[in-house]
C-alpha cells in the first residue's frame, strides 16, 4: 500500500527545491513556534503562503516560520 501523507519541510518551500503545493487540497501547516494552522492554499511565493481556514480567514505565513506543511492525497480505489 502506497503511503498518500505527504510532508513538506519549511526548506523546500523556497530555494533551488521550490515545491508547489496543491490549492485543491486541505494543508497542515506547522510553524516553528509550534502552532499547527489547517486549511486550503490560497497563494505561494517563494517568501510566504497564504492560507483561508474553514473559517473563511486569510493567514500569510513567512517560508522561515514554516517547519512543515502536510496534506493527504486521496485514495484512487
Amino acid at each position: 500500500m502506497r503511503k498518500r501523507l505527504t510532508k513538506v519541510f519549511g526548506g523546500q518551500l523556497s530555494g533551488e527545491e521550490h515545491v508547489v503545493l496543491p490549492g485543491h487540497l486541505p494543508l497542515s501547516v506547522v510553524l516553528k513556534s509550534g502552532h499547527t494552522l489547517f486549511g486550503k492554499l490560497l497563494s505561494q511565493t517563494r517568501e510566504r503562503i497564504e492560507i483561508t481556514d474553514n473559517r473563511f480567514h486569510r493567514h500569510a505565513l513567512d517560508i522561515k516560520d514554516i517547519d512543515v506543511v502536510v496534506f493527504d492525497y486521496p485514495s484512487t480505489y
